[in-house]
């Protein structure tokens, strides 16, 4: 079965060229919130790309223009990519505020930067502090891949059902800052990831719907992890 809502796959190439003249068009016309937004888009794209180097160079540039504005954005972008002092810092600004979900997006940002040096039980309990607070659809994910990380599949499981089921809270991820289809399409690469460890014959449908909605030219770590897992099974 297809997921539904499928998008049409975008060259990556395609996709980096519109967000970066998309950034230079907002930047030329002073719109530096806007700008910043487009450029922490931008090096998501790229840091998928394994372009990591220039990936936070954009991130960088995005936080100089705006940095209030995508403080959730890109502080997991800077945790995603082991830059832990940047994350944190960005971290430490949402945490000070006072409405629970910037609180809850702290929390999000500790636990990532927890499961990015495999501190996995450290990773949950700021995963299950950050519910406690704020009940996103991101905390379900984030903690849906630290449970895969600890081997424990049926929590996982769990969690990207309720995933799933709040599909459309997907794009509202970084809630005011830029709606963004990034994380949606790894739902399905960690449901394969929890059905391999429960020795579930679903995996390779659940790679396939991943893969479907990945740019054919991807190339990021995880899609070819789900491409060599599928031709395993």
């Amino acid at each position: 079965m297809e997921p539904s809502g499928s998008i049409k796959q975008l060259s990556v190439a395609v996709l980096v060229d519109g967000i970066y003249e998309g950034a230079k068009t907002s930047e030329g016309e002073k719109s530096s919130s806007d700008a910043a937004k487009k450029y922490v888009a931008l090096a998501e794209a790229l840091f998928m790309q394994g372009e990591k180097a220039k990936s936070m160079a954009a991130l960088d540039r995005a936080v100089s223009m705006s940095r209030g504005d995508i403080l959730f954005s890109a502080a997991r972008l800077y945790a995603e990519a082991g830059e832990d002092k940047k994350a944190s810092a960005l971290a430490d600004s949402l945490a000070k505020q006072l409405e629970p979900l910037p609180q809850a997006y702290a929390k999000l940002v500790a636990g990532a930067i927890h499961l990015k040096h495999d501190r996995t039980k450290e990773a949950i309990k700021e995963f299950q502090d950050a519910k406690e607070i704020s009940n996103t659809w991101m905390g379900h994910f984030e903690l849906a891949q630290a449970y895969v990380q600890a081997g424990a599949f049926p929590q996982a499981d769990s969690e990207l059902s309720e995933c799933l089921k709040r599909k459309g809270e997907a794009t509202d991820v970084y809630s005011d800052e830029v709606q963004t289809f990034h994380f949606f399409p790894a739902v399905y690469y960690y449901m394969g990831r929890v059905q391999q460890g429960l020795k579930s014959t679903s995996a390779g449908e659940s790679y396939r719907n991943f893969l479907q909605l990945k740019a054919k030219d991807a190339n990021d770590p995880v899609v070819k992890d789900a491409r060599e897992r599928l031709s395993k099974l």
